[in-house]
């Protein structure tokens, strides 16, 4: 069974599982980017507490691929259920939990054996699990229900009927459940509503309307001064403030198009919205009321859903359609990185040790195991400056990178995001909007990606 979610999503791919255990940095790999190849079709990673493995979800072999990720080399493959969704992992480590939904079930992994050892049905269409204690919560999309699973009897205790096409974690867009106290929010995809389940009950306790479709959900920090919940609206291209206890929408604030899930920084008060139609990351700023888009920061092409590091320093962005991850400064909202990885990045994770960043790339059947050092990107060229003696288009000219390993240079106007990439000092871009002010960042490229920009003063282009 194909599942109708991979169809309608595919092109919001993305996603991944941050987990909050910091141990001693393992000794890491001296390559920069490791390939992983896997085969068939990885969609979504979790990385154990200690850093030290990866699992990773294969809905072309109906697998679960085990990743050695300091030595960045395949260590297992389990077989599994049809179809798998992204996994969860226990809070300890201790297990992966991972939906198929191809049969319906639910399947439980030892990572202390590598061996299934439980099987579960539950709905139709599974998504991917949310596991917190000793329960796993999964939605299905076909029956319109959540499955509550105790993860000690490996039984599930209820079932909760929630809205139209319970969304949840498809194609490793993250955990859209989002948990709050004794409270998930169930985005309910094509009915265009929030579920609020109440974990003590296992009941719905209320549902907020927004209308048209959403694809995803996020809360803020528990530690925040914000009592919020955000939604990305597909339908109305704007990302949708809602109060955490229910209630009508507070505020819809314009983003691109095809925004995917929310990513929230730690006080709460800035809001990333990955659009997968716009090439582009939208900053929405909630200090000001109402709550407006600060930045739009240009990326790869159809960018998945943001995850942030734990530092809350970095939002870090997979491009689908772009062979690339892009990482951004939550200081300056502008791209300070750019990573080369394989083809079709679906998933990203971050292991707990923030010295690896892991893609799994369905197009090419790959995992990257990237090694975040500046070091490992090439330096910024100096000097940039910009002629605009002819109408709307610019030439911005640079000194060289003194990095030794340059390939070329890629430079993007900002705001609007047009590019050009040579392999000299110079470039033009055409086709800008005449009278309008813009900046031009230009980033030095290697074999790894693309480094932090060098960014010109802002000029105002000819008519």
């Amino acid at each position: 069974m194909i599942s109708r979610r991979v169809r309608a999503l595919t092109a919001l791919a993305g996603g991944a599982v941050l987990l909050a255990a910091l141990p001693a940095t393992p000794a890491w790999a001296a390559s920069a980017i490791v390939t992983v190849k896997v085969t068939g079709k990885p969609t979504g990673i979790v990385v154990t507490p200690d850093s030290s493995r990866a699992y990773v979800s294969n809905a072309g072999t109906d697998t679960v691929n085990v990743i050695n990720v300091s030595s960045g080399a395949l260590a297992a493959n389990i077989p599994v259920c049809s179809n798998p969704q992204p996994p969860a992992i226990s809070g300890d480590g201790s297990k992966v939990v991972v939906a198929c939904n191809g049969d319906d079930k639910v399947q439980v992994i030892s990572t202390a054996t590598n061996t299934v050892t439980a099987t579960i049905s539950v709905g139709d269409s599974p998504g991917k699990p949310l596991v917190t204690g000793n329960r796993a919560y999964v939605s299905n999309f076909g029956t319109n229900t959540v499955s509550v699973i105790d993860l000690t009897s490996n039984a599930v205790v209820a079932t909760i009927p929630v809205g139209t096409d319970p969304t949840t974690g498809i194609l490793g867009t993250g955990d859209q459940y989002q948990s709050y106290g004794t409270t998930l929010f169930v985005p309910n995809g094509n009915g265009g509503t929030i579920s609020l389940v109440d974990t003590n009950t296992n009941t719905v306790t209320s549902t907020s309307t927004i209308g048209g479709q959403i694809t995803g959900a996020a809360v803020s920090p528990g530690m925040s001064g914000w009592n919020a919940v955000f939604v990305s609206s597909t339908t109305y291209s704007s990302l949708v403030q809602l109060s955490q206890s229910g209630g009508a929408p507070i505020q819809f604030v314009s983003v691109g198009s095809k925004p995917a899930m929310p990513a929230v920084n730690i006080d709460g008060s800035r809001v990333f919205v990955a659009n997968a139609g716009s090439k582009s990351v939208s900053v929405v700023s909630l200090d000001a009321s109402p709550a407006k888009v600060i930045a739009t920061v240009p990326v790869g092409s159809t960018p998945g859903d943001p995850i942030m590091d734990k530092s809350g320093a970095s939002i870090y962005v997979p491009n689908y359609g772009g062979s690339t991850v892009s990482v951004i400064s939550t200081s300056t909202n502008a791209v300070k990185a750019t990573y080369q990885v394989g083809n079709g990045p679906m998933g990203i994770a971050l292991a707990p040790s923030g010295s690896k960043m892991l893609s799994a790339n369905s197009k090419d059947g790959t995992v990257s195991v990237v090694t975040l050092s500046s070091s490992t990107l090439a330096k910024a060229p100096t000097s940039v400056s910009v002629n605009i003696s002819t109408s709307k288009q610019a030439t911005i000219s640079w000194k060289a990178s003194t990095s030794s390993s340059v390939t070329g240079y890629v430079v993007t106007a900002l705001p609007g995001g047009a590019t050009c990439s040579t392999t000299s000092t110079k470039c033009t871009i055409k086709g800008l909007t005449g009278g309008k002010s813009y900046k031009f960042a230009v980033q030095t490229k290697n074999k790894y990606g693309s480094g932090a920009p060098a960014t010109s003063k802002s000029v105002t282009i000819k008519k």
